[in-house]
């Protein structure tokens, strides 16, 4: 993901991007809108909670073209939101963001979900 979206994420989430958080690992940005609006759904019930601060994450990325959050800690309404997120990404392009002709593809051992389109364009790239 471009670093300039890494960089909002960051500054729009503080408590939850911690200064120390480097564990980001989703090259494309097609996923970033929806990374952006589950960091902001788990930031809303993090600041109703008691102590925050023991609610950041550990590690965003891709993994068998599904999206994974983990956090040091989760409520059950957490975890369920997180779930929702993560089913949402296996029918999201991971290049443009689209939700629509989704297919999956494997490079080496990496899979990963493209719309139609993406998946066309990348064909012709490769």
């Amino acid at each position: 993901m471009r670093q300039e979206l890494i960089d909002k994420l960051y500054n729009d989430f503080p408590k939850l991007f911690r200064e120390d958080f480097d564990n980001f690992w989703i090259d494309q940005d097609g996923w970033f809108n929806l990374i952006y609006d589950l960091s902001s759904e788990i930031n809303s019930i993090i600041s109703l909670a008691d102590n925050p601060e023991n609610y950041y994450l550990i590690q965003v990325k891709c993994k068998f073209s599904g999206l994974r959050y983990y956090m040091s800690k989760t409520t059950k309404e957490m975890d369920d939101i997180i779930s929702l997120f993560e089913i949402k990404s296996y029918n999201t392009c991971i290049l443009c963001g689209k939700d629509k002709d989704i297919s999956q593809h494997k490079k080496h051992t990496r899979f990963y979900d493209l719309c139609e389109t993406c998946s066309i364009i990348k064909n012709i790239i490769e």
